[in-house]
C-alpha cells in the first residue's frame, strides 16, 4: 500500500471514530478539546516537529537549555485557554488548593526552588509550563459527567495516536523509527520520538481499552454498550501489537499488574479486605526478594539485564553529582549546565533524566520533595456513587498503585509528561463548580430520591422520617 493512501485510510478512521463517539457523548463541552490536544502533544511529539516532521530537532545541551519558542507559545496558548474555560465555570482557587493540599505543595515548593537554581530563568519558564497539567485535569474534572469526560479524553487520544503509530512504524520509518547513537540499535517509537513515552501511552490505554472490556458498565451500557466493547478490544489489540513491537518491557510490567490490581478491586471479598489485602501482597514480595532474589528474576523475564540496562551505574552517577541533599538543584534544574555535559561525556546515550521517578525529584528539590511526591500517591477511593464512577475509582486506584512501581525505572510522575497528566486526573479531589453550590430543592419526608447536581456527579440524598438527614454519599473518592 502506498504510503501516502495508508495515512488518508488511517486519519479518515480516527476522525469517523471521533465523530461517532461526540454523538454518542453530547454531555462533554467543547472545551475538553484543551486538554486533548494537550495529552496528545506531550505523549507524541512537540509542535513544533508536528509542523515540520521532517526535520531533526536538536536535541545538544543547549537545546535543552533554550526550548524552542514555537512550542512555548503553543503550550502557554493552551494554558491561557484553560484559565479561561475555569474561570467561565467558576471554580473556586481556595477550594482546589484546600481540597489538594499534598499537589499544591509540591507546586508552591517548586517555585521557591527558583531561588536556589543555578539556571532561574529557565527553570521559572518549566515551572510555569508545568501549571498546563494540574489546569487540564481540572478542565477534565470539572465537566459535567467527569468519568465520561475521562473516557472522551483517552479515546481522542487513542483514536488518533495508536493508528497512526501503527502507520508511521509500517510506512513512514524515518518518524516511527529511531536509533541509539551508541550502539545503533533501532527502536520502534511509532507516533512519538522515543520508546518511554510511547510506553507512557500504551499503559495508559492498555489499561484503559481493558477496564472498559471487563467493566459491568462497559458491558451493560445503554448508549452503545456492544459496539463500545468492539472498538475497546480492537484498540487493545493495536496496543498489544506495538507493545510487542516497541519493546517498552516496563510499561508493559506495570500494565499487566494495573489490570491486576483493577480486577482484584472488583471482587467483593477482596474489596472488603482491601488494605490487609495490599499489606500482605507487599509482605509476601518482601519474602520473595529476601530468599529468591525475586527483583531479579523478574527483571530478567522480561529481557533486561540486572543493571536495568545501565540505569544502576547511571544512578550512581548522578547521586555523586547532587547538589544538596534536602532541597536539591532547584526544579528542573539539574540536568542543565555542566552537570549535564559531565555525564553526556560518561555516557553514550546521553540521559536526561535519572530513570527513577524519586531519584530524579531527589536531585531536583530534595527530599522535601520526595516526601511532597509521596504524599501526592496517597489516595482511596469511595465505593459511593454510579457504577461508572465506580469503574472509574477502581481505574484510578490501578494507576496510582501501578505509578509507584514505574517510578522506580522510569521518572514517569514529572510535569510535561503524559503519565504524569494521567495520574492527577485519578488522583486530584474534584473541585465544586459554582452552578453546583446552589441550596438542594426540598425533598419528601419519606423514602430516597436521586438529585443530580447542575455541574458535577449525581449524589444520594435520604431523607428519615423524623426528618433527620443522612450524609451525603459522594460519587467521587475522598482522600485519606
Amino acid at each position: 500500500m502506498p504510503p501516502i493512501l495508508a495515512l488518508t485510510l488511517s486519519l479518515t478512521f480516527s476522525f469517523a471514530l471521533i465523530v461517532y463517539d461526540r454523538r454518542r457523548s453530547p454531555k462533554t463541552s467543547f472545551a475538553l478539546w484543551i486538554p486533548s490536544v494537550w495529552l496528545f502533544v506531550l505523549g507524541s511529539r512537540s509542535f513544533s516537529a508536528w509542523m515540520n516532521p521532517g526535520a531533526t530537532g536538536g536535541s545538544g545541551a543547549e537545546d535543552l537549555m533554550e526550548g524552542s519558542p514555537v512550542d512555548r507559545a503553543f503550550f502557554l496558548i493552551l494554558i491561557a485557554l484553560a484559565v479561561l474555560v475555569l474561570i467561565k465555570r467558576h471554580v473556586s482557587l481556595f477550594e482546589i488548593v484546600y481540597r489538594n493540599p499534598w499537589l499544591t505543595l509540591f507546586i508552591l515548593y517548586a517555585g521557591l526552588s527558583l531561588f536556589w537554581s543555578d539556571f532561574p530563568e529557565v527553570a521559572s519558564r518549566r515551572w510555569i509550563k508545568s501549571f498546563g497539567d494540574p489546569l487540564m485535569a481540572l478542565i477534565v474534572l470539572t465537566e459535567a459527567d467527569p468519568p465520561k469526560a475521562v473516557a472522551t479524553l483517552f479515546k481522542r487520544v487513542a483514536f488518533v495516536a495508536l493508528p497512526l503509530s501503527v502507520v508511521f512504524i509500517k510506512y513512514f520509518p524515518q518518524l516511527g523509527k529511531s536509533y541509539d547513537s551508541w550502539t545503533g540499535f533501532q527502536f520502534f517509537t511509532g507516533v512519538s520520538t522515543d520508546k518511554n513515552t510511547l510506553g507512557y501511552l500504551l499503559f495508559a490505554f492498555g489499561l484503559f481499552f481493558f477496564s472498559t472490556l471487563i467493566s459491568k458498565h462497559g458491558r451493560t451500557a445503554v448508549d452503545g454498550g456492544r459496539s463500545e466493547q468492539a472498538i475497546a478490544a480492537v484498540f487493545l489489540g493495536i496496543t498489544i501489537w506495538l507493545f510487542n513491537v516497541s519493546n517498552a518491557k516496563t510499561a508493559l510490567l506495570c500494565v499487566i499488574l494495573a489490570c491486576l490490581i483493577y480486577v482484584a478491586s472488583g471482587l467483593p471479598r477482596l474489596r472488603r479486605f482491601w488494605g490487609v489485602t495490599v499489606i500482605a501482597g507487599l509482605v509476601v514480595f518482601g519474602i520473595l526478594e529476601m530468599t529468591l532474589d525475586f527483583g531479579e528474576l523478574l527483571i530478567a523475564s522480561a529481557g533486561r539485564d540486572t543493571t536495568l540496562t545501565g540505569r544502576t551505574d547511571l544512578w550512581r552517577a548522578v547521586v555523586d553529582l547532587s547538589v544538596n541533599p534536602w532541597v536539591g538543584a532547584g526544579f528542573e534544574s539539574f540536568w542543565l549546565g555542566p552537570r549535564l555535559d559531565l555525564l553526556w561525556q560518561d555516557f553514550a546515550f546521553h540521559p536526561n533524566q535519572a530513570h527513577n521517578g524519586y531519584l530524579e525529584t531527589y536531585l531536583n528539590l530534595g527530599w522535601v520533595g520526595v516526601i511532597a511526591l509521596v504524599g501526592l500517591k496517597r489516595w482511596s477511593p469511595d465505593s459511593g456513587g454510579t457504577e461508572a464512577d465506580r469503574d472509574f475509582a477502581r481505574f484510578g486506584m490501578a494507576c496510582i498503585i501501578a505509578a509507584v512501581v514505574y517510578d522506580i525505572t522510569e521518572a514517569a510522575l514529572r510535569s510535561m509528561n503524559p503519565f504524569f497528566l494521567v495520574f492527577l486526573i485519578v488522583s486530584m479531589q474534584r473541585p465544586i463548580r459554582a452552578s453546583a453550590r446552589s441550596p438542594a430543592p426540598q425533598l419528601a419526608a419519606t423514602g430516597a430520591r436521586r438529585a443530580t447536581a447542575p455541574g458535577g456527579l449525581a449524589a444520594t440524598v435520604t431523607m428519615s422520617v423524623h426528618g433527620r438527614r443522612s450524609p451525603v454519599i459522594s460519587s467521587r473518592f475522598r482522600s485519606r
